[in-house]
């Protein structure tokens, strides 16, 4: 019951301000910002539902939940700018200099592993609010959703495939 009352909540509050944001600069049906924000409160939905957090607990997880993507979000925004000068001199077919990869690579990992230590901290000071159980579900989260995933994209591909076959068997 209470899961249930939390999850209404949040989809109130996400989504009316979600109704709320303008769609200024914005292509398609909403554009990129609105699929964010979606797979945003996907997220946190899924959350909600393994993690089954009380209406409290998703009170104090969640604003340093977005905190904390908001750390990891720059890390690899300075993971994607290390890579950019290589791949500009890819498509330049520039010379490209054996130091400078071993730098970029050398960043990379660095960048890596304070990702790692990021999350792993996060997890554990999460003690406050989730019981160990809940931090346990909290450390494979991301993995088990990754899987979920890829299990429903490969279901719907197929099954398209399966259409693209019976489609073209009367086409010749």
């Amino acid at each position: 019951m209470k899961r249930t009352i939390l999850i209404l909540g949040l989809a109130a509050v996400l989504g009316s301000s979600l109704m709320a944001q303008p769609n200024m600069g914005m292509t398609g049906k909403g554009g990129p910002k609105l699929g964010k924000e979606k797979r945003e409160m996907m997220m946190m939905f899924r959350l909600t539902e393994e993690l089954d957090l009380t209406t409290k607990q998703g009170e104090k997880f969640f604003p340093r939940y977005r905190e904390h993507r908001e750390s990891l979000n720059a890390i690899r925004k300075e993971i994607k700018a290390v890579g950019e000068p290589m791949k500009a001199k890819l498509d330049n077919k520039d010379d490209i200099d054996k130091g400078d990869i071993k730098k970029a690579v050398n960043r990379i990992n660095e960048l890596k592993k304070k990702q790692a230590d990021i999350e792993s901290e996060f997890i554990l000071k999460m003690e406050d609010i989730l019981s160990p159980e809940q931090q346990v579900k909290l450390a494979f989260f991301k993995h088990k959703m990754v899987k979920d995933i890829k299990k429903e994209m490969k279901g719907r591909r197929s099954g398209m495939g399966n259409m693209r076959r019976h489609k073209n068997k009367n086409r010749w």
